[in-house]
């Protein structure tokens, strides 16, 4: 893979959240306790300046990145601008419970952003290994937000049943994108779908497609799932 397959130009709005992440955790060792709602409004900044990154970057065809990894097309930047939103709308919210409930941990800001980063990639994985990385990075700043109250004994048991069962759901994906590359010799989305109009849905494609379909549905919650996160 050269330069030129990476096509960085298209993953500028991501590279940019991630540094942005990282300059607000530093930020928040720096600026006091009682003036950390600053960090939300950079916060909130960042992602404004994500979305025009985003239009600016817009474009009619779409854009491979990556080795063919990551695809921006049409759907991604609606899917990306509606999740920057959202999570704009997020930070507004959070400064009420900030304070109120006197939790002030800068460090909320920087988890929520990465958590949000983790989205976005999803939305444009091709990949399977890319799909699982992106779940990973969502989950785990979820599983330090839940047990960001540290002198809660229900928020610390809490995190760590989840970071458990997440774990668990984790280690079927893995052994899912597994047994699907077994079967089709490939992570990639399109090889994938080849592999199973020529050959048909085989019992180790089946299996694989099946946990990888597991893990994913416990990450988001879906019924019956949503018992355990």
């Amino acid at each position: 893979m050269n330069i030129a397959e990476l096509n960085l130009t298209a993953t500028v709005p991501l590279l940019f959240l991630a540094a942005w992440s990282c300059v607000l955790l530093l930020l928040g060792l720096w600026i006091p306790k009682h003036r950390i709602q600053v960090v939300g409004w950079l916060a909130f900044l960042g992602l404004l300046i994500s979305i025009v990154l985003l239009v600016f970057n817009a474009s009619l065809e779409s854009q491979e990145a990556f080795g063919g990894m990551l695809v921006f097309d049409g759907f991604a930047l609606v899917v990306h601008v509606l999740l920057l939103l959202s999570s704009m709308l997020v930070i507004l919210l959070s400064f009420h419970y900030i304070r109120i409930y006197e939790k002030n941990n800068s460090e909320f800001y920087s988890l929520l952003i990465f958590s949000l980063l983790g989205m976005m990639i999803l939305a444009v994985a091709k990949n399977l290994i890319v799909v699982f990385l992106a779940i990973e990075l969502l989950s785990i700043p979820l599983y330090v937000l839940v047990g960001l109250d540290r002198d809660g004994l229900w928020s610390r048991e809490s995190a760590l049943k989840y970071f458990l069962l997440g774990a668990f759901a984790s280690a079927f994906q893995v052994y899912g994108i597994a047994l699907v590359y077994g079967a089709t010799q490939s992570t990639d989305f399109v090889s994938i779908s080849l592999a199973i109009a020529s050959q048909g849905s085989t019992p180790l494609m089946v299996s694989g497609l099946g946990l990888v379909l597991v893990g994913f549905c416990f990450k988001v919650g879906v019924v019956p799932f949503h018992m355990w996160t």
